[in-house]
């Protein structure tokens, strides 16, 4: 798996998606930014303004790792690792 992790208003949100040649870690930020929610009288783009602070690959015993070419970003290890061992508890 691949990850990025958006930062904003003090809050980080890690994305976990699919390890394909298909799709960037660039690819994946601009979706994620772009996302509406809301109703439709009140779409609000969530992300729009968040930062990426950190993006890599998920081993399968769910530790981060590794670097983003498409974005010239690292992981930050086991920093990575408890958000995303935090978001998978709930």
């Amino acid at each position: 798996m691949k990850y990025i992790i958006l930062a904003k208003d003090n809050e980080e949100y890690l994305v976990l998606f699919p390890d394909s040649q298909l799709m960037a870690h660039s690819d994946m930020t601009d979706a994620v930014q772009s996302v509406r929610v809301g109703s439709p009288q009140q779409w609000e783009r969530k992300f729009r303004l968040s930062e990426v602070v950190a993006a890599g690959f998920v081993r399968p015993d769910l530790t981060c790792y590794g670097h983003s070419e498409s974005l010239g970003i690292s992981s930050r290890g086991d920093k990575d690792t408890m958000l995303l061992q935090k978001q998978l508890r709930g």
